[in-house]
């Protein structure tokens, strides 16, 4: 019994170090057991780096590079390489151009207009008269794209395709967009006036009096057919510049488009 204030003492001594140190025990981490010894020891297995967070796929894209352009893309986004065209490949892509089903739209809006409003080329107002302004619109927008983004591009070391702004305001995408009717990216990638834009108008407008009927055959008829054929090419491209974010913005368009 004598040695029993010793024990006592002893146990006391014994729960007081646990009790001090035991708050360094719990800051040794729990999830990297023996990573001390781990480094220390040279054949053992080095403890794996933290996993990364999964970033959604649309981050992944936008942040990411895009892929290089289709070989005959219409539509050329920033940042994105393209192929460069040779003047036999930008004939090709004028053919692309035309066979382009949207191509049908501006024919029947252009022929449906000219049927109600009675405009050039006076065909007349029954059925197949709407059917020939139908083909005349057709064949005006097949001899623009061959002659502007085919022939007279090649000749003029022009690139046809649309480069899309994406970036900054409305007004500034939309002016920037709009003037690429009359200026155009050359070849080596420096902005020229868009010689075989216009150009290719012009020569399309002319040919009219090859098919228009004869009281459409007239100068008047031809100038005006070039100025609305450039206001078009402007509208074209306010379209280009600003559908894909109508398609972002609404679901119902992204799932038809990806359908």
């Amino acid at each position: 019994m004598t040695n029993s204030p010793r024990l006592c003492y002893g146990v006391a001594f014994t729960i007081l170090v646990l009790t001090c140190s035991g708050p360094g025990f719990a800051q040794t981490p729990i999830d990297t057991p023996g990573t001390t010894w781990e480094a220390a020891l040279p054949e053992a297995p080095q403890a794996q780096q933290p996993v990364q967070p999964f970033a959604p796929k649309a981050h992944q894209m936008a942040v990411g590079p895009l892929p290089p352009a289709r070989r005959y893309a219409q539509v050329i986004e920033p940042q994105q390489s393209a192929h460069p065209f040779t003047a036999p490949e930008k004939m090709v892509f004028s053919f692309t151009e035309v066979a382009r089903p949207i191509t049908l739209l501006p024919a029947l809006y252009s022929a449906s207009y000219e049927q109600i409003f009675n405009s050039d080329p006076k065909y007349g107002h029954d059925a197949g008269a709407f059917g020939e302004k139908f083909g005349a619109s057709m064949l005006r927008s097949a001899s623009v794209r061959v002659f502007s983004a085919g022939m007279l591009a090649g000749a003029f070391h022009q690139d046809p395709r649309y480069y899309r702004i994406a970036h900054g305001s409305i007004i500034h995408r939309g002016l920037l967009s709009a003037r690429q009717a009359l200026i155009r990216r050359g070849d080596d990638g420096t902005n020229q006036l868009n010689y075989s834009g216009i150009g290719g108008r012009a020569v399309a407008a002319a040919l009219t009096v090859t098919y228009y009927p004869e009281p459409s055959i007239t100068a008047h008829v031809v100038a005006s057919t070039f100025l609305t054929s450039i206001a078009t090419d402007a509208g074209g491209d306010l379209v280009l510049e600003f559908l894909p974010n109508i398609v972002r913005r609404f679901p119902i368009m992204q799932k038809l488009r990806l359908e």
